[in-house]
């Protein structure tokens, strides 16, 4: 499995499980936000107030079409933003070219780790429970059509070794 796919809510450690796989299991990691923040110059949250978020999430549509393209043949995990598998045929896209893992977890969680660095993610100034919990209806259906579901509020380091052993007896 040469492509891995993180997806999930705001704040529940796409990035941050990443990293942290990604230098434990020597595999590269493509954060689809940094790489579109390096492609236009632009901070992501300059990008939603300059072209709202459709315009922003057809730059990261492209972005993710790329980042299969360069790097289909390496082990790399991608590390999706947010609303990534909800627009265009992402998701598909995602589910044909490698595993799909969906990080879930409470809103409660979500929160806490959103309000320590809120200027990052535009979608949710003045964030609340309610506000994710509407949020999470409304992507909960393409989230749950992952590969994987793996609770993250009770993963620890380890969990993406068991992904790895998982994924090679599972059929995609």
């Amino acid at each position: 499995m040469s492509l891995i796919f993180l997806i999930g809510m705001p704040g529940c450690g796409k990035s941050y499980f990443g990293r942290l796989w990604g230098r434990k299991f020597h595999y590269h990691v493509e954060d689809l936000d940094r790489r579109i923040e390096h492609q236009t110059g632009l901070l992501v949250q300059d990008i939603f107030s300059g072209m709202g978020e459709k315009g922003f999430r057809t730059l990261e549509a492209d972005a993710l079409l790329e980042s299969i393209q360069v790097h289909r043949d390496q082990p790399v995990i991608i590390v999706t933003g947010g609303g990534t598998p909800t627009y265009d045929s992402n998701m598909g896209t995602m589910l044909r070219s490698g595993l799909v893992v969906y990080l879930r977890a409470e809103s409660a969680y979500l929160l806490v780790n959103i309000l320590r660095n809120p200027s990052k993610r535009p979608l949710l100034k003045d964030c609340t429970v309610e506000k994710l919990d509407t949020m999470l209806e409304e992507r909960r259906s393409f989230y749950e059509r992952a590969h994987m579901i793996v609770d993250v509020e009770r993963s620890g380091p380890d969990t993406f070794a068991e992904i790895l052993k998982q994924c090679t007896n599972q059929p995609l």
